[in-house]
Parts: C-alpha cells; structure tokens; sequence
C-alpha cells in the first residue's frame, strides 16, 4: 500500500511539472503619461526620445522560461536582458555597448519598498473579466505606495507551478503566481501618478529552451562601481 500511495504522488507531481509552461512569450511595449506630465510640459514624443537616447526603452520585449528560469530580452537599439535564476533568486542585468562588462546584480528576495517603509504591496484579485483576443482575463492588482501594478492572466494560458518561482518577491511575481497559477498576457504599471507602461501578449509558443541561456559568466566586485550606485542593486564586473 506504501508503495502504490508513493507511486500516485509520484504521478501527480509529473503532472503538476508537466503542466509548466516552457516556452516564449512576446509582448508589444508602450506607455502614456499622465495628465500632470502632459500639464508640465512634457509629450510623450519627448519622454520616447529621451528613452531612445539613453538606450533604455524596447517596444517590445521577449521573455523565455523553464522550470522557474526566465531570460527577458529587451529589443532596443541598445540591446539589454535579463536573467532569474531560482537557485540564488538574483536577477541579472546585462546590456550591449559601453557598459557590456557590468552586470546588475538585484536580489529579488526583497521588496525594495519594503526596505525603505516597512510595508509590503497588498494584492487583490479583481472581480472583473478582460477579452483580449482569445483570452478570457482576470486581474490581480498589486499596490505600493509608489504605484501600482495590474497582471491581467487567464487561468487556462501559459500556466506554471508558482513554488518554483518561491521566493521572487520583486516585482510581487510570486505571490501574483500564486494567486493566477499563470503567466501574464498584459501588464499594466503605474508609475506614482507620472505615467503608465503598457505590455500587452502578442506571441505565445511552447519550446524547448536551452539551459545555457540561463548561464552566468564570472562576476567580480568592483567597490568604484558602487559608488555611484542608485540602489536598484549591485554593479558587478563581467570578468
């Protein structure tokens, strides 16, 4: 009996790991200000061509996961990605050009505006139905002090086993997987009343992913580097 109880729990965990989605989802990128902005004299046209010049906006940004691995790759003229590993919860940033030997170091273990207030987001999962396309969407909205975020998922697309996203606490994912048990198909980030970010699915495809995405090279400390750091994590060298 002991061992058909093991075989059965064996069976439904294959299951379970099974129904994660490995894959690629793409999505289309684009923002809007706020009318405040617009009153103080800032267009939506100027805040692209800013971003554009400082190689930090992508229209449309690509992300590959398994088994609670992902790799995001941001397509701009300046390229950038990023990579999550689950077995050090770090997300790690790296960009083309003049500062392809830096990567960005965040432990995303840590809800960076917990660290500063002492409070974490409140989560609510909305009572509303969103059709977008051929998706039947709800709506878990995550609120800080400093601006809130909407995953829009439906619970039948692109599901994943949230433990293996345990612990990612940036950006509120985990605790927004455990209440969807699916990836997002749209992204709505509101930014403390200036502007919004909009990232809506317009591919979805099932894959086999190649592990070595996920590589890291080797890092050293760099203590100049963190000088001049922003407290959105640590600057490493690429060696």
């Amino acid at each position: 009996m002991r061992k058909i109880i093991t075989i059965l729990l064996l069976a439904v965990t294959a299951q379970l790991n099974a129904q994660s989605f490995e894959g690629t989802l793409t999505y289309k990128v684009d923002f809007e200000l706020s009318e405040k902005m617009l009153d103080m004299g800032l267009t939506r046209e100027m805040m692209k061509s800013r971003m554009e010049t400082e190689g930090t906006w992508a229209d449309t940004i690509s992300t590959s996961y398994k088994n609670g691995f992902y790799r995001q790759l941001n397509l701009s003229p300046e390229r950038s990605w990023l990579i999550y590993r689950p077995d050090d919860k770090k997300l790690y940033t790296f960009q083309e050009k003049e500062v392809s030997d830096i990567c960005i170091v965040t432990d995303t273990s840590i809800d960076q505006e917990f660290e500063m207030t002492g409070e974490m987001p409140a989560l609510t999962l909305l009572d509303t139905i969103v059709e977008y396309k051929d998706y039947t969407l709800e709506t878990v909205k995550v609120e800080w002090k400093s601006g809130t975020y909407y995953y829009l998922f439906d619970k039948e697309h692109f599901k994943v086993d949230p433990e293996n996203f345990r612990g990612h606490i940036y950006d509120a994912f985990y605790d927004f997987l455990k209440i969807s048990g699916s990836l997002p198909i749209r992204i709505v980030k509101e930014a403390g009343g200036m502007m919004s970010v909009n990232m809506d699915l317009v591919d979805g495809s099932e894959s086999e992913i190649d592990e070595s995405i996920f590589e890291i090279p080797e890092l050293i400390e760099d203590e100049e580097l963190n000088s001049l750091s922003m407290g959105t994590g640590k600057m490493m060298r690429i060696k």
